[in-house]
């Protein structure tokens, strides 16, 4: 009841406020670089996050094949280290963006 309606105002609130922001400022237009550096950063993150999935496809293997118990993964044990990986991809991408940007100053 009154959670239900803070959070749906508190929802149009921002979609409104945001808007206007957006409406409101101006756009900065990429160059060659942006996008050489947008395009290196997703490479780096690309590679964390198949080498966090091979990494994960391996433990398991491992654990399967020799009876060893390395760590007892349970599915919910397996979600946290897939988020961790993604949230440690994402910050590989956003440090490369910024060291090229600074290295280029």
């Amino acid at each position: 009841p009154i959670i239900f309606t803070t959070i749906i105002i508190a929802i149009i609130y921002s979609i409104i406020v945001f808007g206007a922001i957006n409406i409101y400022t101006k756009r900065v237009e990429k160059d060659e670089r942006d996008y050489f550096y947008e395009l290196n950063s997703y490479r780096i993150s690309y590679y964390i996050s198949q080498g966090g999935i091979f990494g994960i496809i391996c433990l398991i293997l491992f654990n399967v094949l020799y009876q060893e118990n390395i760590g007892l993964l349970t599915p919910p044990k397996i979600a946290m280290i897939f988020l961790i990986i993604a949230v440690l991809s994402s910050t590989g991408k956003s440090l490369t963006q910024l060291f090229n940007y600074r290295k280029s100053l």
